[in-house]
């Protein structure tokens, strides 16, 4: 029954999406990431050669062959790229409202009966 009820709620438009964006636009950053590869290295004292100062040894070995493959630079999700995820949030919120304002007056109905 619910879900016929949040069915109710008025369609979100392109300008509610774009106002949406506007307002909000720190929820949409990215912050700098970076892609490495990494190699395990194991500590095992009852396995020889994986004792901690053999890893330490191997770790030291390594270390200058490890690399950062590629850096992508903060960034802000265009409105294009923004749009689907706007209009999903904001078709649940409104169902959600109506939903909850049917229930609200079921409750008054059943107070005032």
């Amino acid at each position: 029954m619910l879900e016929k009820v949040g069915a109710r709620a008025t369609a979100v438009s392109d300008t509610d999406v774009e106002i949406f964006w506007f307002m909000h636009r720190e929820r949409f950053r990215r912050p700098e990431t970076r892609r490495l590869r990494h190699i395990l290295v194991t500590i095992n004292d009852s396995q020889p050669g994986s004792e901690p100062e053999a890893a330490r040894a191997r770790i030291e070995a390594i270390e200058a062959r490890v690399q950062c493959d590629a850096i992508e630079p903060a960034s802000t999700l265009s409105l294009s790229e923004a749009t689907a995820r706007i209009r999903q949030y904001l078709e649940q919120q409104r169902r959600g409202i109506c939903q909850k304002s049917w229930i609200n007056a079921l409750r008054r109905q059943a107070v005032a009966g």
